[in-house]
């Protein structure tokens, strides 16, 4: 049958062929102010004169060796005029076979003015045509017509000169280490003129490393400019030898790149983990838990065994051991107690971990291979009660990554309602309520050529579609790869602060489910080459703890998996500074903080598969189905900031009452919040200045799982729903349209008809799916001002539809976030909120 709409064509007739003329630009040359030649000049002669005799008194340190050193010359600061740009780009191409640029940075002068810094190498036998280059300031003109020094701009543009300090090659942005300082270093070495002269130099610097008593690594990457090693020794030593200098262009901490690590041989791996020991500050109780669910943990390594209990790792059947066969719960635990170990490795700072690990072994070991979603539902919910067993008092953040194939288009499964029904606590009548970070599944790496059309073809995984529990998929902040010679032709597959190619969505969902994931954390990235052949290379993956000890200590680690460890680690820090959270609120705030990057929003199709265009809401639906609401920034989950203020509300109603028969039920009670904004900073700057807001409503459902309840309105036993007043709505007339919906409701058979809050909000009614809803809404302070109230109120659920199962009186717990962040100007918010409330907010430390 011929397509009844076929697409159109837009041809010739519907464009007018136009030509580029190119646009004249006046390029505006630099005003270099004109110096006191005399006292100028001869300043910085004095200066040169005095790094040359600092070179030649240094020269004899290496007379026993001359034959070894490759690399003659001196490292010289050159500092700029407050606010002039220093003008050796002539300088070097009139000289660039003797002065090589290693570096440069900026600084500021007591006025605020820009100070530009440059460091060059002046080569042995060059130093006097460097003398000579003031000398020809002081002593003859530009030309036979022209009383202007020589190479005025160039040496008028300098304003002091100094043989370079060690300190001065340190380009990181962390700060610069103290001498005695020690760690391993990244040291990037000039490579010269010549492939010789690289290997000259690299053997100059590794012979003085060994004679200043540097451990040398074994890594060696090749750049156009420069040579890459690493080298662990004190900061100070690097100082010690001239000759060792003269080889560097800069010194930064050692790059957060895992192959470093991979690489290492058991003993190297193992004085990293005694570094890393060192630094580690277990100040977990007992009182808070991270516990993952998953293949057991070899708990015997080193970086475990201090966060993790021989007490406290468990399995469900005793005939399987504790241990992990598989390889994958170790990692796991790795990366929940210590997050990417890359960073922490690198770094030379203390390692806090706020609460222990626990494990449990949920997964059989081989060759079993469970494929039944319910007796994967059973072994969780055995997983919980085994770990409760043991201590029951202990506050825990659930942690799952395990999945199963099955499509399921977003309608719960009886492995997805077990873990509703364990975060609800219903097992409990409620008295426990459980945190669940669980995984959205991997695309096979296979598949990873074609991205990003796997990932929006791929569902989440069974049992993903939980409402309750925290879902999370994968983004990526790595996209750099390493100039290795096997590395050439390959790109990354995806940009910075994108959706990573293992992440799972729910665009193949039906419309009426949750959209997932939730959240979305590092989990790696693949790189694309020839002949489309994909390649996961060490520097664009994570690193954690290896099962495989101690034949290697370190594996890399990445997907799904790695990106629900995280977010577990970011709960048990959430709780850990604020121990008096719901699971509710926990998971409400990581929502809440979370946000899409430009990456991901570049990401969206303009155009639908008709293609008709996508409106803005569209769009973002598009955004909640692939990455849920973005990254979650702790420091935003965590403390409020002057300019940003968060205020958060956790309490319990009771949404429905039955009636006296017990044969139906009616609604009965919702809350309103009347808000304390800052009115006066506002009134500041209303009609200038925009403010946003954002509200989040995180609860816990009780699950009926079935063929009879199989929609999102017979599953939950209740829905919540937020409404904000609108600009300058009375309260009274809020109240009118939430008890409105009461009586609406009943009309539309059981649906929803009022969806919350929509009207100029970027997501409106799509938000009201599953059991954490957030939006945000974007608009002038002046509005703002008359919009102070908050309603909460239920809709239905199989609690009022269904009286006969005795739920109709049952109440419910909600979190209730709301932020305020003023736009493109620094006022201060939160005092004034403060002072309302008048309860003051401890700031936690972050991660």
């Amino acid at each position: 049958m011929p397509n009844q709409y076929p697409l159109l064509r837009l041809g010739d007739r519907w464009h007018e062929r136009g030509e580029f003329q190119p646009r004249r630009r006046r390029i505006e040359a630099v005003v270099i102010p004109p110096q006191d030649r005399r006292q100028h000049g001869a300043a910085l002669r004095r200066e040169a004169e005095l790094i040359r005799n600092e070179y030649r008194t240094r020269v004899p340190s290496w007379a026993d060796r001359e034959a070894e050193i490759r690399s003659k010359g001196i490292i010289v600061t050159i500092e700029g005029q407050p606010g002039i740009p220093l003008q050796t780009d002539a300088w070097a191409d009139h000289v660039v076979p003797k002065f090589v640029l290693l570096n440069h940075s900026v600084a500021a002068d007591v006025s605020g003015k820009t100070v530009e810094l440059q460091r060059w190498f002046i080569r042995d036998g060059a130093l006097d045509e460097f003398v000579r280059i003031f000398e020809q300031y002081l002593t003859k003109q530009k030309s036979a017509q022209s009383t202007e020094p020589k190479r005025r701009e160039l040496v008028d543009s300098i304003s002091r000169l100094r043989a370079a300090v060690l300190d001065e090659l340190w380009t990181d942005v962390s700060p610069c280490p103290q001498p005695e300082d020690e760690g391993w270093y990244e040291v990037w070495l000039r490579r010269g003129d010549s492939e010789e002269d690289r290997q000259g130099i690299l053997r100059q610097f590794g012979g003085e490393a060994v004679r200043c008593k540097f451990e040398v690594g074994q890594a060696v990457e090749k750049l156009p400019e420069h040579t890459i090693l690493h080298v662990r020794g004190r900061f100070g030593q690097f100082g010690q030898s001239f000759a060792l200098m003269n080889c560097l262009a800069e010194i930064r901490r050692v790059g957060d790149y895992a192959d470093f690590f991979v690489d290492l041989t058991p003993e190297e791996q193992a004085k990293w983990q005694e570094d890393a020991l060192r630094r580690l500050r277990p100040l977990g109780t007992g009182e808070l838990a991270v516990c993952v669910l998953d293949t057991g943990v070899n708990r015997g390594h080193p970086l475990l065994s201090p966060v993790l209990a021989a007490a406290d790792n468990h399995t469900i059947k005793a005939t399987w051991n504790t241990g992990d066969d598989q390889g994958h719960g170790t990692p796991m635990a790795g990366m929940a107690a210590y997050g990417n170990l890359t960073t922490v490795l690198a770094k030379n700072e203390q390692i806090p971990v706020p609460y222990i690990l626990e494990g449990v072994k949920i997964v059989p070991p081989p060759p079993e291979v469970n494929r039944d979603e319910k007796a994967a539902a059973a072994y969780t919910a055995q997983g919980v009660a085994t770990a409760e067993i043991a201590d029951a008092q202990r506050t825990r953040v659930w942690c799952m990554a395990s999945t199963m194939d099955g499509r399921s288009v977003g309608r719960p499964s009886s492995w997805s309602a077990e873990i509703d029904r364990l975060a609800a606590g219903t097992d409990a009548n409620g008295a426990v309520r459980r945190l669940f970070c669980i995984s959205v599944g991997n695309v096979p790496k296979q598949d990873w050529s074609l991205y990003p059309a796997p990932n929006h073809e791929s569902p989440v995984q069974n049992p993903g579609q939980a409402w309750n529990a925290l879902c999370v998929g994968s983004c990526t902040l790595m996209d750099r790869l390493r100039a290795l010679p096997d590395r050439k032709g390959y790109r990354t597959l995806a940009s910075a602060y994108g959706m990573a190619p293992s992440n799972r969505t729910s665009l193949a969902w039906e419309d009426e489910w949750p959209a997932k994931p939730d959240i979305v954390l590092e989990g790696g990235n693949g790189a694309l080459g020839p002949n489309q052949s994909v390649q996961c290379f060490p520097e664009v993956l994570p690193l954690s703890t290896s099962a495989d000890f101690p034949k290697t200590f370190f594996e890399l680690f990445d997907g799904t998996s790695a990106a629900t460890a995280l977010a577990s680690q970011m709960a048990g820090y959430l709780l850990a500074s604020h121990p008096d959270l719901w699971p509710e609120t926990v998971r409400g705030l990581m929502v809440h903080s979370a946000e899409w990057t430009p990456a991901m929003e570049e990401s969206i199709p303009r155009f639908d598969a008709d293609g008709n265009a996508l409106t803005g809401k569209e769009r973002r639906k598009w955004l909640l189905k692939t990455v849920g609401y973005g990254i979650p920034r702790y420091k935003a989950a965590v403390e409020c900031a002057r300019e940003r203020v968060t205020m958060i509300a956790q309490a319990e109603l009771q949404p429905f009452a039955a009636d006296e028969d017990g044969r139906s039920a009616h609604y009965n009670e919702y809350h309103v919040y009347t808000l304390p904004w800052p009115d006066d900073v506002l009134s500041t700057i209303a009609g200038r200045e925009d403010v946003r807001m954002r509200v989040t409503l995180s609860y816990f459902i009780d699950p009926n799982p079935g063929n009879r309840t199989a929609s999102r309105y017979g599953y939950p036993g209740c829905r919540l729903r937020f409404r904000v007043s609108s600009p300058g709505q009375p309260v009274e007339d809020l109240r009118a349209q939430v008890n409105q919906h009461a009586q609406d409701e009943a009309k539309a058979e059981h649906r929803e008809v009022v969806k919350g809050s929509i009207d100029e909000w970027k997501l409106g009614s799509m938000v009201f799916k599953g059991s954490v809803h957030s939006d945000f809404w974007e608009g002038p302070a002046a509005k703002l001002l008359s919009m102070k109230h908050i309603a909460v109120f239920p809709t239905t659920g199989w609690w009022k539809t269904r009286p006969a199962l005795g739920r109709s009186n049952a109440k419910i717990r909600y979190s209730l976030i709301v932020s305020l962040h003023a736009l493109g100007v620094k006022v201060d918010l939160y005092s004034e909120v403060q002072a309302k409330i008048q309860v003051p907010i401890a700031v936690p430390s972050g991660l």
